[in-house]
């Protein structure tokens, strides 16, 4: 289950970071990626590991892949989970 962030929309201004929450039922390796406002291009991807089951919490620094500092707005995120093999288990989602 992948959980809202927060603050959303992200403001550079005021905010720190954003964190993020996801749980998991069994071990898993997960990818989570942001996405451009208009959902063309990947700018982040803020996890890409293996996790153990149960609840995670991640934070975006609001940075792309090279660190540059994005404008404030909504970035979409998606999170995919596959197990060692590569194979969804039973409870993977992608939001």
């Amino acid at each position: 289950m992948l959980h809202q962030n927060d603050p959303d929309p992200f403001c550079v201004a005021v905010d720190t970071g954003s964190s993020i929450l996801f749980e998991i039922p069994q071990e898993a390796y997960i990818e989570l990626v942001f996405w451009s406002p208009d959902t063309t291009l990947i700018v982040r991807v803020l996890v890409d590991n293996h996790y153990s089951a149960g609840l995670h919490m991640v934070l975006w620094d609001g940075r792309d892949d090279w660190g540059a500092l994005l404008p404030d707005g909504s970035y979409p995120y998606t999170m995919t989970a596959a197990d060692s093999l590569g194979n969804p288990p039973p409870c993977s989602q992608t939001c």
